[in-house]
């Protein structure tokens, strides 16, 4: 079956993407069948989620200056809004050596094949839980990141204009204004730094809901696939959220350029088979990348 081709990219869509990962994440996501969604700002780009926010805020102060200042206020109050993304990142590259040295245990891991199909059906099943989540191709053309933020400011100042600018109810613009921040808040969760286009990132997404409690060192998420789960990473404790999977999800796995399983695959099929994996040697291939 051919690749369709994105709407919003024009670029074509895989029908594969690859997740890279050490030894113990791939055992890992192999016995569990689950993916983690990791909090946004525990990833290795210390701008992960906050690259467009910032450019969302420099831009609201330049408008400040500007005869509508008075209804950008709303916009300028800060940003966080109390919702974190969490996430699990894919490349559409099947063999990039930039990938197995940052994620893949410098070339000792794998990275793992999944069916886009796949986890879009999944995703859709949770969707219709009305869980906040989403499979996202990553956006790096700080020209498109600004023409969508500005058009969602553009989009507040145009309702406030249609609903009698100085007459228009505060309440409501400032309501209007949270939507327009909450807007660029989901879509910053798409964008990043244009260094990093060499990864061709797509991300499962969500954005967890929190619910106030009497108790305030009481927090409970809703609209998240699982409970919040914690895990330690080096001096850090981590939060995440579980993304399960079928075993046909997974079609195929590249062994990373120093991976041990590279000249002896039996105990790979061994571990796919004991857990209901019908993936057969000629779906484990080893990377291409002269790397040592």
């Amino acid at each position: 079956m051919g690749n369709h081709a994105d709407t919003f990219t024009g670029k074509a869509l895989p029908d594969t993407l690859y997740h890279y990962c050490g030894v113990s994440a791939f055992y890992s996501i192999i016995t569990s069948k689950q993916l983690w969604l990791t909090n946004a700002y525990f990833m290795n780009d210390y701008m992960e989620h906050q690259w467009l926010i910032d450019k969302a805020n420099r831009r609201i102060l330049e408008m400040l200056e500007s005869e509508k200042k008075e209804h950008i206020k709303p916009l300028a109050e800060k940003f966080p809004l109390g919702i974190t993304p969490y996430l699990t990142c894919f490349s559409r590259m099947p063999d990039l050596l930039s990938q197995w040295r940052a994620y893949a245990e410098d070339g000792a891991g794998f990275a793992v094949g999944f069916s886009r199909r796949a986890i879009e059906d999944r995703i859709a099943q949770h969707t219709a839980e009305r869980l906040k989540i989403a499979l996202w191709e990553v956006e790096y053309r700080e020209s498109e990141q600004q023409q969508v933020m500005d058009g969602h400011i553009q989009d507040y100042l145009k309702w406030i204009e249609e609903n009698g600018d100085n007459d228009v109810d505060r309440t409501l613009r400032d309501i209007r204004a949270l939507q327009t921040k909450l807007a660029i808040w989901y879509y910053a969760a798409q964008c990043k730094n244009p260094g990093f286009v060499e990864e061709q990132e797509w991300r499962i997404v969500t954005l967890p809901g929190v619910e106030l409690t009497r108790k305030p060192t009481k927090v409970k998420y809703v609209g998240t696939p699982s409970e919040i789960c914690f895990r330690t990473a080096g001096s850090r404790i981590v939060p995440y959220f579980l993304f399960s999977f079928t075993p046909d999800a997974i079609t195929e796995i590249r062994l990373g350029p120093k991976n041990f399983a590279r000249d002896d695959t039996d105990c790979l099929v061994m571990l796919l088979a004991k857990h209901a994996y019908e993936i057969d040697p000629g779906q484990l291939i080893n990377s291409a990348a002269t790397y040592r």
